[in-house]
């Protein structure tokens, strides 16, 4: 699988004096031909992406003492004193190892903006109003296990009913709302990651016809694929899709899951993380394949309504997933709705995508 990126080597780290104890130095040379300089505090932004704990400062860690002696953290020297040679030790020891940890946190997910592209996609949103009413701003954030965007404030558009979204509208009437979707998003974006040709506009049709299957029953080899794509048990995906063992085998073939999953286990006891398609670092194995396939698929939505915003000159307004509901003029539609697909500049991947007006 080509994955676009690359890690990078840190020049140097500098510590603030928040992190210090006497012996502990301001500026750390680890490799004098490395790419980037950081801080401790970019690197506890990085984690605290990778939902990882971040490293604390030494009145953090010893909060009980700082708390109750009143001692600032730049306060190295009278640090040592306090906490003794074996706390002092105990310290650095582990700050250490969060910090050799870290250092294979910096991608160019993060150094080629790739990430700060994806995060610029969801600010500066147009209003929606529903019944008349404008609705409140929402506020999205991207720090999550899979990589998947949650509202923290505002509108919560990803809770909101299919009913709810149809009646919204934009406050100038001459302006129509329209929702693009993604068509089978992460089957199609992981199958052409493997660098697998898809030769119809509905992704199961194109796998069933390549392992020679029929679909009788189009949602229930839907959710059969993806239960093989994301590790069910083989019991549980030839239930859903009422298939034999030899045809499950196929199926599980054309996807390469077995040397998929062996290969990111490799990798996660090597490295104690793995990486998604763009860079994203993934710290958790709970389901690896699960989330290598969310993670990538959403970095690659994410980029790809970039590209669309800038490209077709729309503005957006929310986001579902692997849905855009975006605002232009009325006398557009016509335009508009013919879009076929979407893509991303880093890839080549497009994917197919349907497009609607939300209400007139």
């Amino acid at each position: 699988m080509n994955n676009r990126f690359e890690l990078k080597k840190i020049k140097n780290l500098k510590i603030d004096s928040e992190y210090s104890i006497k012996s502990l130095p301001a500026n750390v040379v680890f490799d004098k031909e490395g790419d980037v300089s950081v801080s401790i505090d970019g690197l506890n932004r990085l984690r605290a992406i990778s939902k990882l704990s971040k490293i604390k400062t030494v009145s953090e860690e010893f909060f009980k003492v700082s708390d109750v002696l009143n001692i600032e953290s730049s306060d190295s020297i009278l640090w040592s004193l306090i906490l003794g040679p074996e706390k002092t030790r105990q310290y650095l020891s582990k700050i250490r190892d969060q910090i050799n940890f870290s250092k294979k946190l910096v991608t160019s997910y993060y150094t080629d903006k790739v990430y700060h592209r994806r995060a610029a996609t969801y600010k500066n949103l147009e209003p929606v109003m529903l019944d008349g009413e404008i609705l409140p701003h929402p506020e999205y954030d991207h720090c999550s296990t899979t990589g998947r965007t949650r509202i923290i404030e505002g509108c919560n558009f990803l809770t909101m009913s299919k009913e709810k979204r149809s009646r919204l509208t934009h406050p100038d009437p001459n302006m129509l709302l329209f929702e693009l979707d993604l068509k089978s998003c992460e089957p199609t974006f992981y199958l052409k990651a493997l660098g697998k040709k898809i030769e119809s506009t509905d992704v199961y049709e194109d796998i069933a016809n390549k392992i020679g299957m029929s679909i009788k029953d189009r949602p229930r080899f839907k959710r059969g694929i993806l239960s093989v794509m994301y590790g069910a048990r083989d019991s549980t995906s030839k239930n859903i899709l009422k298939c034999s063992s030899k045809d499950l085998k196929k199926i599980k073939d054309h996807f390469e899951i077995e040397s998929f999953m062996a290969n990111l286990t490799d990798r996660f006891e090597k490295n104690g993380m793995i990486y998604n398609y763009y860079g994203r670092p993934i710290c958790y194995d709970d389901s690896l394949v699960n989330y290598w396939i969310q993670s990538s698929a959403v970095d690659y939505c994410s980029l790809a309504f970039s590209n669309l915003i800038s490209e077709a000159d729309v503005k957006p307004c929310f986001f579902v997933h692997d849905s855009i509901t975006f605002a232009a003029k009325k006398e557009r539609e016509e335009e508009l709705m013919s879009l076929k697909s979407v893509s991303e500049g880093y890839s080549g991947i497009e994917i197919p995508v349907e497009v609607s007006v939300l209400s007139r």
